[in-house]
């Protein structure tokens, strides 16, 4: 068994002596002190990285490897400016992104490259890219005018085409090309990147830091086919996973499991795989506690033995460096309870290459509206174990879609349901399924305001539905379903069907008339989750082990094993349900605890 590896990310001024005693094994390092200094001229660059080559040479010598690290568009954190020199990003709406540089500024591309060649002439075995090694969101007049079918459409033309949900095919058409072209950039010079360092090291190792799932939607690529564009087989390259949490928000935490079990899917061909835990001053106070009860659920969710530390010189401004250190034999400790992986029998399915299925909306965090993830963290509040992955398996008891869904996904869903599958979608994939072809009919109408509550398949009353918000409720109409929960309306007057089920081949099709992203915080009770046990069972979906006291104790499930993460700041006492057996449990406050067969 592997014990836990820890890696970091860090700057120029980084001290040996302090990331030995954290525990660091491999640390990647900055050529600069601050990330206002991202932009130095190359000739201060370059000697930079030759005084880093003399720092990693005497780490060596006392176990610390270390190695370069690159930011490439700049990352907005502290104080900076963008210089003229450089060709910065624009909105869609033609105004200007001042933080970032644009991804085919030419010049910025060949500093990159010059960085990265530099590394490997001083020996380096290997070196590293942040996640903004990406083209996600510019929308300047040198992209535009580099995609011939936008030369001859105004801006608000554009927009309209990329914003918005496609009801035309041509739309479909426009926005794949759209992402391909995008893509192909990235292809170019990443192939140029490669190129450049193998040539002067066929055994230096590129890393990259994956980006959010969005960003990589919406820069056109396939995040592990773009991995492999860096990958040879005397250099195999490896990757930091993404985990979007940067904060101590309750659902930022929870969403980083489910990120880093995605992204762990993902990349499973990659052997080195890290798990990212960030904090840094600039975006704001972190708790150490959160902080490792983090590292230990993402864990407990991916049972990855590799931890990644990012800038790791904030650390000792909240303490977080000694609790590090002390982390590294809890991790060891809960690597050698825990089985092969975690699993469940509800995957929560988000394909690849999403962006032109992705109406953008550049005012929000990562350009959508909408994010499946709301669906994960309201499950997983549930204390009901989920995975979430890019393909699904035909082992998958039930399968999970919520929000924009592609035209592949469509297809993958008939046939999982077809082969005896069940699959549940929430109103925005539904209406996609529809559209892209799906072989089941129905129809989604809405959204409907001012309903008061429903009538479920066993007859009970659920009003649920009167606290979410008012554009998240839709209808189902169809002649071939089964409803199985009927709305009512503030006059209790019956509206349509909320919960319809479609048998279909050997499966079922469940449609749900609620936009998950938008009602998923609304949804985080004890009734909700009394309500989708009574529909998992309705769909002969058994859950061998979930929580059935208080709110916000997170489930994961081994073959042999359970572990419950206690996100509460209180006690929690309750109940584990495992195989129709109730195992009585006390929680303390952000305890994580492995439960063996009973």
């Amino acid at each position: 068994m592997k014990n836990i590896i820890y890696t970091s990310q860090t700057r120029l001024n980084f001290d040996i002596d302090h990331l030995i005693n954290m525990g660091i094994d491999i640390a990647y390092v900055s050529p600069y002190n601050a990330n206002n200094e991202v932009l130095l001229p190359s000739q201060i660059i370059f000697q930079n990285l030759e005084i880093l080559a003399q720092k990693a040479e005497l780490a060596s010598k006392r176990g610390l490897k270390v190695y370069p690290f690159f930011i490439t568009i700049n990352h907005p954190e502290g104080n900076f400016e963008i210089p003229a020199a450089y060709r910065r990003q624009q909105n869609i709406d033609g105004s200007e992104r001042s933080d970032f540089i644009c991804f085919r500024d030419r010049r910025r591309q060949d500093e990159m490259i010059s960085y990265a060649a530099k590394s490997a002439q001083l020996g380096f075995e290997r070196l590293a890219f942040d996640d903004d090694l990406r083209d996600a969101f510019c929308y300047c007049d040198a992209h535009l005018k580099g995609f011939e079918p936008f030369n001859k459409m105004t801006r608000p033309q554009i927009e309209m085409i990329l914003n918005s949900p496609i009801d035309h095919p041509e739309h479909e058409q426009l926005r794949l090309a759209w992402y391909q072209y995008k893509y192909a950039g990235l292809k170019e010079y990443a192939t140029r990147l490669a190129k450049t360092v193998h040539d002067i090291n066929p055994y230096c190792r590129i890393g990259i830091c994956n980006s959010a799932k969005r960003c990589q939607d919406f820069s056109g690529r396939n995040p592990s086919q773009w991995l492999d564009l860096f990958s040879t087989d005397t250099a195999p390259a490896f990757i930091r996973l993404c985990g979007e949490c940067y904060d101590d928000n309750l659902m930022h935490l929870i969403q980083s499991t489910g990120w880093h079990n995605y992204f762990n899917s993902v990349f499973k061909h990659v052997e080195e795989r890290m798990l990212e835990i960030t904090y840094v001053t600039s975006i704001g106070y972190r708790s150490p506690g959160n902080i490792a009860a983090e590292t230990k659920s993402v864990f407990a969710a991916t049972k990855n033995p590799r931890v990644h530390w990012c800038w790791t010189e904030d650390f000792p401004a909240i303490g977080l460096d000694s609790e590090v250190k002390t982390l590294k034999n809890d991790l060891n400790d809960l690597n050698e309870k825990l089985g092969s992986e975690s699993d469940s029998p509800l995957c929560l399915f988000i394909g690849h290459d999403l962006g032109a299925y992705t109406p953008i909306n550049v005012t929000t965090r990562y350009g959508a509206s909408h994010d499946p993830i709301a669906t994960y963290n309201m499950v997983s509040l549930l204390g009901i174990p989920i995975t979430m992955r890019s393909e699904i398996k035909s082992t998958d008891t039930c399968v999970i879609c919520s929000s924009y869904i592609s035209r592949e996904m469509a297809t993958q869903i008939d046939q999982h349901v077809c082969r005896g599958g069940k699959v549940i979608l929430d109103s925005v994939a539904a209406r996609c399924y529809r559209i892209y072809g799906g072989s089941i009919e129905f129809q989604i109408k809405g959204p409907v305001p001012s309903q008061a509550f429903e009538k479920l398949h066993d007859g009970s009353n659920s009003t649920l539905i009167a606290q979410c918000p008012k554009d998240s409720i839709y209808l189902i109409d169809s002649q071939n379903g089964i409803d199985l929960w009927t709305a009512y309306d503030i006059f209790s007057k019956q509206t349509g069907a909320t919960c319809s089920a479609f048998n279909y081949g050997n499966g079922q099709l469940i449609v749900l008339g609620y936009d998950l992203s938008l009602a998923a915080r609304a949804l985080a009770t004890l009734q909700w989750r009394k309500n989708l046990i009574k529909l998992f069972e309705y769909a002969h979906v058994a859950i061998p082990a979930f929580w059935t006291a208080d709110l916000a104790v997170q489930c994961f499930m081994y073959d042999k094993q359970v572990v419950l993460v206690n996100w509460n700041s209180n006690r929690v006492s309750g109940g584990l349900n495992w195989n129709n057996n109730m195992i009585d449990i006390n929680l303390e406050p952000h305890e994580i605890r492995v439960i063996s067969t009973p």
